[in-house]
């Protein structure tokens, strides 16, 4: 997704900063940095996934029960 998004902005000859690289960003570094992202961002999704099915299988998985009425 970030990829396409980078490469449409380039396509339309959109303007665009990166605060990290400046504004002189060379294309292909901004691919590769939007390419990293999104593997990165489905490694999270999938660690997530995993660590939600492991809890669930323990029985684990939800929020913990209320133990009683708190007073104000």
């Amino acid at each position: 997704m970030a990829v396409h998004f980078i490469s449409g902005l380039m396509t339309h000859k959109r303007p665009f900063i990166v605060g990290e690289l400046g504004a002189d960003a060379d294309p292909f570094m901004l691919h590769v940095y939007a390419a990293l992202a999104e593997k990165e961002r489905r490694a999270i999704s999938q660690r997530a996934r995993d660590a939600l099915a492991a809890k669930k299988a323990q029985g684990q998985a939800g929020r913990p029960q209320r133990q009683g009425r708190r007073e104000s």
